[in-house]
């Protein structure tokens, strides 16, 4: 599941609700009923806004592990066939450049949100939120004053939004009628997101079409179901019923809300997929640029520097290095062992790799080179908060966090050393 936005929920940490009064979406709540009206059948599951987390599924009689939660049948779904049999379809069969799968769907939807009344979609469009906490909607907000491990993130980030919206915005005025496709960039990027954040895993093969990615689709109604570090699901297309499903290994109670997870995504990813971040999520780490551990071993008398910098990067061992709250990886632990070794310590580094040598001058070099940076991190980080600005909207408020999650990691992974 690749899951949607995150609203409302701010210092909000997620928490099962008991049954209280809901609020009037009535949206969300003739969604399900359109859906059974299509063909999908009936559910254990219903519309409700939640104090803690905002609108999600609640369940409405017991749920065992190993039920299946929520089936949604292939016509339900929005697919690449279903773009192809749309308006748009006979431009994407000829257009050149290809376009993407995400921006195909993207399109699609803002097509049909702008038929109205008269789009079959309807009832589904306007369950998608009208806009989103993702970073593309901040991109007058970032200064110099935004996290700077963030700030590179997000500037990728918008840089492939903005190269999407391009690429539709040629192919519209090239392959469309004027006025099919109310494009604009606020709008693209509403779509975008919507595609972005509410897809599901769905293998596609289309020719005509980029061969990366193409593994999407939109499922109505399902998309409604909220993410939790905690929840544990199967999720697939069923061939033999012809329905997307989701399985879950949880067990709930009536009025409990019941959750999906969106995968095991640390707090970076979740802000730039989904526009929001977990309090205590297990999954989050701090990573560390090649050009950090670079500078670390230039500036600390390392030898054979160079050398030992080539065994890094043919081996991929350069990539993913992080620490958590329970200290180094053992990745990054084997990249500082090799770094600290001497030349004929060096020849033997992959029986390091395989445990077959230990050495306690090794270990303890390595985390001495290691302790360097994690200080030198943590000072910048608390000169970072320090500066920060008070936290007047969701991006800075974003920021705050993250680098105190960032700043209790190093705290961690430097007791783990001394």
């Amino acid at each position: 599941m690749k899951g949607r936005t995150w609203r409302k929920r701010k210092k909000k940490i997620l928490t099962t609700a008991c049954h209280s009064k809901t609020f009037g979406h009535q949206d969300e709540k003739g969604l399900g009923q359109w859906m059974r009206q299509c063909g999908m059948k009936k559910t254990n599951l219903k519309f409700w806004d939640f104090p803690s987390t905002g609108r999600g599924l609640m369940a409405t009689q017991k749920i065992n592990s190993g039920d299946i939660i929520i089936s949604v049948p292939h016509h339900l779904l929005i697919t690449i066939d279903t773009v192809l049999t749309s308006e748009i379809g006979p431009a994407l069969k000829q257009s050149k450049p290809k376009l993407s799968l995400q921006e195909s769907l993207a399109l699609f939807i803002l097509l049909e949100k702008g038929k109205g009344n008269n789009s079959s979609w309807k009832t589904y469009i306007n369950t998608i939120p009208k806009d989103f906490t993702t970073p593309g909607y901040f991109i007058a907000d970032y200064n110099n004053d935004v996290l700077d491990r963030l700030k590179n993130s997000v500037q990728i980030h918008i840089t492939k939004l903005r190269k999407a919206y391009k690429q539709c915005q040629t192919f519209c005025e090239k392959y469309l009628s004027d006025n099919l496709i109310n494009l604009t960039f606020e709008s693209f990027r509403w779509a975008w997101y919507a595609v972005n954040s509410r897809s599901v895993y769905y293998k596609a093969e289309c020719c005509f079409l980029e061969e990366e990615d193409n593994n999407m689709a939109l499922a109505p109604f399902l998309d409604l179901l909220n993410h939790s570090t905690d929840a544990k699901t199967d999720a697939g297309f069923n061939v033999v019923n012809n329905c997307y499903e989701i399985r879950t290994w949880n067990n709930y109670k009536k009025y409990d809300q019941v959750f999906i997870s969106y995968g095991p995504h640390d707090n970076h990813k979740l802000f730039l997929e989904y526009g929001f971040i977990l309090p205590n999520n297990p999954h989050t780490v701090l990573e560390f640029s090649p050009d950090q551990i670079l500078e670390v071993a230039s500036n600390n008398g390392v030898h054979h520097l160079h050398h030992k910098w080539t065994i890094l990067k043919e081996n991929n061992l350069l990539k993913g290095l992080s620490c958590s709250r329970d200290g180094m990886t053992w990745k990054m632990e084997l990249v500082f062992k090799i770094l600290v070794m001497n030349w004929q310590q060096l020849q033997d580094w992959k029986k390091i790799m395989l445990g077959l040598i230990i050495s306690r001058e090794i270990d303890d070099k390595a985390q001495s080179l290691a302790l360097i940076l994690f200080k030198s991190e943590l000072k910048n980080s608390q000169l970072q908060l320090q500066n920060l600005k008070k936290s007047c909207n969701y991006l800075e408020e974003v920021c705050e966090k993250l680098l105190k999650e960032d700043l209790l990691i190093l705290q961690n992974s430097i007791k783990c050393i001394v």
